[in-house]
């Protein structure tokens, strides 16, 4: 269930995908690394019931909205970097293979996202409902907690390397053309958080 979880295109398979592609694949795994830390804490937080405030409206809108503010400075950030030669010195693609600002990129686009608390919940109720784990027992719950970041790292990391070995297919130029439409899916992915956010605190 975490494999497949993190299959759908997100703003961490974007960055994860673009560092790969610019032939960092240890920031792209960093940010797999940071990606998996902050679900798993939420699946922590989802099971042992820590903060259920994250669950409110406000909270999800605040959350969604800051998660925006990051992947517009990721997207423009992207957009900038394509456009700049590989010969000559570019700050953005030194910034992109540093390994510590890749795990905190990882780490922050996950947790401007509590909804995933919501897959963890859905996820251990439906395996309690077919029998295979015990309700109320923090056993089960934890091999399941750490079954479901297994998933979602393995997932990670195939991507990464996928991509990273599909590098040499394509020339500088379409590497930097590539990395521009990254970019602007993320700005796009940030437009879409911007009009929730919108809308719930329209609603409230």
């Amino acid at each position: 269930m975490g494999f497949f979880a993190a299959i759908p295109i997100g703003a961490s398979q974007i960055e994860i995908a673009k560092r790969a592609l610019n032939g960092y694949i240890y920031s792209a795994l960093m940010i797999a690394a940071g990606t998996t830390l902050s679900d798993t804490m939420y699946g922590i937080i989802a099971f042992f019931g820590i903060a259920p405030f994250l669950n409110e409206p406000i909270v999800i809108a605040i959350f969604r909205l800051i998660n925006s503010i990051i992947l517009i400075i990721l997207g423009i950030w992207a957009i900038h970097g394509s456009q700049v030669k590989e010969d000559k010195k570019n700050l953005s693609q030194e910034l992109l293979k540093k390994k510590k600002i890749a795990f905190i990129t990882g780490f922050s686009l996950a947790l401007t996202n509590p909804m995933i608390m919501l897959w963890w919940l859905i996820g251990l109720h439906f395996f309690i409902s077919v029998g295979i784990i015990e309700q109320n027992n923090i056993y089960y719950t934890i091999i399941f907690l750490f079954s479901g970041a297994v998933g979602i790292a393995s997932y990670q990391i195939l991507l990464a390397f996928s991509v990273y070995k599909s590098k040499k297919f394509f020339s500088e130029k379409g590497v930097r053309r590539l990395t521009a439409i990254l970019g602007c899916i993320l700005l796009g992915i940030a437009v879409y958080f911007i009009y929730l956010s919108y809308t719930a605190f329209k609603s409230l």
